[in-house]
């Protein structure tokens, strides 16, 4: 089975010279719509954040994360409950 997730970027710019791009190519250079693979996990974790309330996903701290992998947002302190 494995953990499927989708990359999705665009940009649009309006004015005399419209310019559209779209890419679902994500932060390692692979094609997506595609489940997580061995090799990805060279790349250190891949942790789902979920508010334990809701039951619902609040953040990815990942290497496939853009914001993460660019530096935009800084690294969070991760504790593991034993």
């Amino acid at each position: 089975m494995g953990t499927l997730f989708t990359y999705h970027e665009s940009q649009y710019q309006s004015g005399p010279n419209p310019y559209y791009y779209s890419s679902f190519v994500d932060t390692l250079g692979k094609n997506t719509p595609r489940r997580l693979e061995a090799d990805d996990f060279n790349y250190g974790d891949h942790i789902l954040i979920v508010d334990l309330t809701t039951g619902k996903s609040i953040d990815f701290f990942s290497v496939l994360n853009f914001y993460y992998a660019s530096g935009v947002e800084p690294l969070p302190s991760v504790d593991y409950l034993e």
